[in-house]
């Protein structure tokens, strides 16, 4: 009778310990690693190359605003280096991409897309060329640049196909 007790305390025991394992083990293997980064400095200017004072440069992507100094630099903005789902599988990008919104009164809003932050490296631009503000243009728009070791990833594997 002994025995026929302690053979159900310990089967509920393993069945226990099965369950509870079933539950935390997912989460401490699900747990996400940790965060990298990479730092960005945007340079602000006019067309003529004069650094642009107080322009605030906005990144959506952090939900951040930054102003210029006195030589037309934000300070060095802390960027987490985010993966970009429509290249899973396809070609994975080493990089994170941005978008910069630049504003200045007297002065065209600037859009600037696809900027690119590296992990652990700080980049020292784009410097972003403000224009004197005109009814016939609302806003500038542009992509900053294709990075291209990844364009030249992408091409080596789709050009024979």
């Amino acid at each position: 009778m002994k025995n026929k007790i302690i053979n159900k305390i310990v089967i509920l025991n393993l069945v226990l310990l099965a369950f509870l394992s079933a539950i935390f083990l997912p989460l401490q293997i699900c747990q996400a690693s940790p965060i990298e980064y990479g730092f960005l400095k945007v340079k602000v200017t006019s067309q003529t190359g004069q650094p642009m004072i107080n322009a605030q440069v906005f990144i959506p992507e952090i939900s951040q605003s930054f102003f210029t100094d006195d030589d037309g630099f934000t300070p060095s903005i802390k960027i987490p280096m985010t993966q970009d789902n429509r290249f899973i599988g396809i070609c994975k990008k080493d990089f994170a991409e941005i978008t910069l919104y630049v504003t200045l009164l007297g002065h065209t809003d600037t859009l600037v897309t696809s900027t690119v932050v590296r992990k652990n490296l700080t980049r020292m631009g784009p410097t972003v060329a403000l224009n004197p503000s005109s009814p016939q243009i609302p806003f500038i728009a542009y992509q900053d640049y294709v990075d291209q070791k990844w364009a030249e990833n992408f091409i080596a594997k789709f050009r024979n196909r």
